[in-house]
């Protein structure tokens, strides 16, 4: 394997790969490779997902016989690439489940929403007098246009009272 195909598959994954070369005091080389991540988040908030991409953002830094550094070289970036799509691969699973639990989520909420509405916009229970044996009504408010304000106040989703109700819908009675 030549030099530029060993550094094709460090762009999985990569806007971009870096290589910085150096001489050590020793007389090997030292090859500094820096990959910039093409999906990128700094303010992810689930660890698995930092704690990846930080692994997949740290530069490797390899030291190179002086003598058949290609060699060396090769081989060294074989074995990081087998790490690194290894890593690639967890990072895209975790980001894959987090967006169908992410979904799924969104999913419930819309549901819960829906079944809200449905209950808001199914007709109520009307509030009738009850009847004695002699078949008269107990309410002494039978035939009246208002209602008992306390009557509002204790059930719940109850009308707003007319005290409440601007003036100029005051006039309008709902209920009767």
């Amino acid at each position: 394997m030549n030099f530029l195909a060993s550094l094709v598959p460090l762009l999985g994954g990569s806007k971009s790969v870096s290589l910085t070369l150096s001489r050590e005091p020793t007389g090997e080389l030292a090859v500094l490779i820096v990959s910039t991540l093409s999906t990128f988040d700094p303010d992810a908030s689930d660890p698995a997902v930092s704690t990846l991409q930080a692994a997949l953002a740290k530069p490797l830094r390899v030291v190179l016989p002086a003598q058949d550094p290609d060699r060396a070289f090769v081989e060294a970036l074989t074995v990081y690439a087998g790490a690194r799509t290894g890593v690639l691969t967890d990072l895209q699973a975790q980001l894959d489940a987090l967006a169908q639990a992410q979904q799924a989520a969104k999913d419930a909420a819309t549901k819960t929403q829906a079944e809200t509405k449905a209950k808001a916009k199914s007709p109520k229970a009307t509030n009738t007098p009850a009847t004695v044996e002699g078949g008269g009504a107990t309410d002494d408010n039978v035939g009246d246009d208002e209602r008992d304000e306390t009557q509002l106040e204790t059930r719940p989703n109850a009308p707003t009272p007319a005290a409440a109700v601007p003036a100029a819908a005051s006039s309008l009675n709902l209920f009767g």
